[in-house]
Parts: structure tokens; sequence; C-alpha cells
């Protein structure tokens, strides 16, 4: 049980990096118009 906790956590950090990461690419596009 605890081991899908785990990995349940860890892909949301995973989602959560690939976010920011996403908005970092968005960033100096909204930035440039």
């Amino acid at each position: 049980m605890k081991q899908a906790h785990n990995a349940k956590r860890r892909a949301n950090a995973e989602q959560d990096r690939l976010e920011l990461a996403e908005a970092a690419a968005i960033e100096p596009q909204l930035s440039l118009q």
C-alpha cells in the first residue's frame, strides 16, 4: 500500500515538474508579444 502511495507521489511530482517546464517555455513567448 505504501509503495503505491510513493509511486503516486512521485508521479505527482513529475507532473508538477512538467507543468513548470511548460510554463517556463510559455513565459518568454508571452513577454515577446
